[in-house]
């Protein structure tokens, strides 16, 4: 079982395009952002794609080019940046594994689980939706300055 880091990492690269923008920065390098994420530069490039695709993000190439923000953090919701990189799928997904026909617990998680999850779904998108990349960037500021 492997857990999802896409969003947290989606998250991170909206604050470091954010901040940097904020110290006047207007347009920043994948290499950049993968330095502060610590990963490869084709990582950052594939997820600015599903950001970009949103709206959220938006691209020059060339001499001067770069990323920077869409619209302001203020009015990029939490809810905005998982959308974009959930893909329709679930926070929480079933067992792929084949059902055991002779175990009525195993044949039934099928039909039970789907509606519990939508529910997780749903109770996800609400939560995140009253937070917005602003309020992230202001947390992650003071916590890195106390």
């Amino acid at each position: 079982m492997t857990s999802n880091s896409q969003f947290a990492v989606a998250i991170h690269v909206l604050s470091v395009l954010g901040v940097l923008q904020k110290m006047g920065e207007e347009r920043v390098s994948s290499r950049q952002i993968a330095m502060s994420v610590n990963t490869n530069p084709v990582v950052i490039r594939n997820l600015v794609a599903l950001l970009k695709e949103s709206g959220l993000v938006d691209s020059k190439e060339g001499k001067g080019g770069g990323l920077k923000l869409a619209k302001s953090p203020g009015k990029i919701s939490l809810q905005d940046i998982y959308i974009s990189v959930a893909h329709g799928e679930s926070v929480l997904t079933l067992n792929k594994r084949a059902e055991i026909k002779s175990c009525p617990v195993s044949c039934g998680m099928k039909k039970v689980l789907p509606t519990i999850f939508e529910e997780v779904d749903r109770a996800v998108e609400k939560s995140l939706k009253g937070k917005t990349l602003l309020s992230v960037m202001e947390k992650v500021i003071h916590e890195s300055t106390t």
